[in-house]
């Protein structure tokens, strides 16, 4: 009787052992889908909030540099129809008519001179700032990134692997790179040349060495992540920030 309660306990004390590992499997395993879930949003967000920030900066001056395409235009139009008298009075050899049309162009490209200035200051300043936070952007995204693997510790290991960044420039220009005051327009293919794009991929592992032989199935757990921002017209200076996920590169 003696040898059936030894046998019972002990049969008791291996099958308490087996619940007592599967509890933790299932724990671990649970912590692990927790962590993916909060990562892949975690770092998702950050890219999207960082890439939508730098074209909300670099619309301000995109903005005021297309409000200036109609007085672009217009001083456009009034340029062709001076030159049109001037040719007109010169083929009368008419010198009166000459030199008042004469003054007219003169001051029509005064204005159409003083305009140039203003758009490339702005053209510029848009180039700069773009360039600059696009730069910045690997950075600040590794810098992060190596936040949230220092957070994943001590339960996981948390590995970034495959980070890629896109390279593009600012994909606005004159209409006519020799015009003084030229209507500035969107490159074709605007909206996907312009996209500002990034892709990786996640792996969590157990970071405890005690526990790599159970939870060795955890090393292969991994994902791929992008997101990509950018920017699209509705018609002339309308401007929205469109958002899109996935893999780019």
């Amino acid at each position: 009787m003696n040898l059936n309660l030894k046998n019972e306990k002990g049969f008791v004390l291996v099958y308490g052992i087996m619940l007592t590992s599967l509890f933790l499997m299932a724990l671990l395993t649970l912590t692990l889908v927790q962590k993916k879930v909060l990562v892949e949003k975690q770092t998702l967000n950050f890219c999207i909030k960082y890439q939508t920030e730098t074209f909300k900066l670099v619309l301000k001056p995109i903005r005021q540099l297309f409000s200036l395409n109609p007085q672009a235009r217009l001083l456009r139009i009034k340029m062709n129809a001076a030159k049109v008298k001037m040719a007109t009075a010169l083929a009368a050899r008419n010198p009166i008519l000459i030199a008042k049309h004469y003054a007219e162009i003169n001051k029509i490209r005064s204005k159409q001179l003083k305009l140039d200035n203003q758009q490339k200051i702005l053209f510029q300043q848009s180039k700069v700032i773009f360039q600059e936070k696009n730069k910045n952007w690997e950075i600040q995204f590794k810098n992060y990134l190596a936040k949230v693997s220092s957070a994943a510790k001590p339960v996981f290991i948390l590995n970034i692997e495959k980070l890629k960044f896109g390279k593009t420039e600012l994909q606005i220009s004159p209409e006519s790179w020799s015009e003084i005051a030229p209507i500035y327009i969107v490159n074709p293919g605007f909206s996907q040349k312009q996209i500002l794009q990034s892709n990786w991929s996640i792996r969590l592992a157990a970071d405890n060495r005690k526990f790599e032989s159970a939870l060795n199935f955890l090393n292969k757990i991994s994902w791929d992540q992008g997101c990509g921002v950018t920017l699209i017209t509705k018609a002339e200076n309308q401007w929205d920030i469109k958002t899109a996920m996935g893999k780019y590169l």
